[in-house]
């Protein structure tokens, strides 16, 4: 389990994240949502042990992260900026691996098979500028997912994309969870997508940061574009996510 207590962040003189307390399951999906500036992102970072807190504590387990740990994969909505563009599919997903000093056929077997999950075992050869947006997330999750992280953590990955490829990568996303049991903390700025996805919202107020609220979705699954969105319990969740939102918009974007 990923435990988060008495988090601050400060940049100089203004308080972006105050005292942020919240528990992250063990192979749930929480979602994070909150005002436009929140500190989403910061959350993010100092979660990932990629920013150090100003005060406070990141658990993993029993152990204190201050650097990225081994356990953990990011994800990031900037998938053109991750990718090496002088490298096939096939080589950016196997990069991270060779810092395991994995046998070269262990990273051929992790390769090819987190390529066919996210759907790109035709692709592998090609060049990260030779696809689509939506193909080039896919290659960023496969990475992340070769890595085979106990935690993945996800940074608006899907803001950039259009909405029918958002919708594929959304339920790309429930497969692998159900799949691989992993689990993940979700950053988004879209309320269907922090229901449609999620076991659990963590609603963020604004600056100074403080966790507003946890929920629980109790959505069945499987769950389904088109019949899930379409549940009462569904409906009553993105209204009132959304209403707590808009009650606490953030002045500014961090």
């Amino acid at each position: 389990m990923l435990r988060v207590e008495g988090l601050k962040k400060n940049y100089g003189s203004v308080t972006a994240l105050a005292d942020i307390t919240a528990e992250f399951p063990t192979g749930t999906f929480t979602s994070v949502v909150g005002p436009s500036g929140c500190g989403k992102t910061t959350l993010l970072k100092c979660l990932s042990g990629l920013m150090p807190a100003s005060a406070g504590s990141v658990m993993l387990g029993n152990t204190r992260v201050t650097r990225p740990p081994e356990q953990m994969a990011l994800v990031f909505q900037d998938y053109s900026r991750s990718l090496y563009p002088w490298m096939t599919v096939r080589q950016n997903v196997a990069f991270p691996l060779r810092n395991k000093r994995l046998d070269p056929k262990e990273i051929d077997r992790r390769v090819d098979q987190s390529l066919t999950s996210v759907g790109l075992g035709h692709a592998m050869d090609r060049h990260p500028w030779q696809l689509s947006g939506g193909m080039q997330q896919r290659t960023a999750i496969a990475r992340a997912i070769a890595y085979q992280p106990e935690i993945l953590l996800m940074d608006e990955p899907f803001a950039s994309v259009d909405a029918q490829t958002r919708a594929d990568l959304e339920d790309l996303m429930l497969k692998l969870k159900s799949e691989l049991g992993m689990t993940i903390i979700f950053v988004t700025h879209d309320i269907d997508e922090s229901v449609y996805l999620g076991d659990r919202i963590v609603v963020l107020g604004s600056v100074p940061t403080r966790v507003k609220e946890t929920l629980d979705v109790a959505l069945p699954n499987p769950r389904d574009q088109l019949a899930t969105k379409g549940e009462p319990e569904f409906l009553r969740l993105r209204s009132y996510v959304y209403t707590q939102i808009m009650r606490d918009r953030a002045p500014a974007a961090l």
